[in-house]
């Protein structure tokens, strides 16, 4: 377990998850997306999550399950990275 202090901040939480799984990729690999750019991901899906999860009539977007909540990400990633690359408005 590596803890680091987030101050429940979740850029904070993003950033530090994110050096994590970076530190210990497989060698070779290539390094993952800096935190601005997985927080700038994450901003946009917030704001299609809650149409999103409405046509597969899911729970609501706060009190979904984990796999549910996986499956939608990897449904609307694709969504993310075939948009311009700008943060939401």
């Amino acid at each position: 377990m590596d803890i680091e202090a987030h101050g429940n901040d979740k850029r904070e939480v993003i950033r530090h998850n994110r050096d994590w799984l970076n530190a210990n990729r497989a060698a070779g690999t290539l390094p993952l997306p800096g935190a601005v750019g997985v927080n700038v991901d994450h901003d946009a899906y917030q704001c299609i999550a809650a149409d999103i999860i409405t046509n597969p009539r899911l729970d609501p977007h706060d009190i979904l399950r984990h796999g549910d909540y996986l499956h939608m990400v990897r449904v609307v990633l694709p969504m993310i990275e075939a948009a311009p690359n700008e943060a939401p408005g």
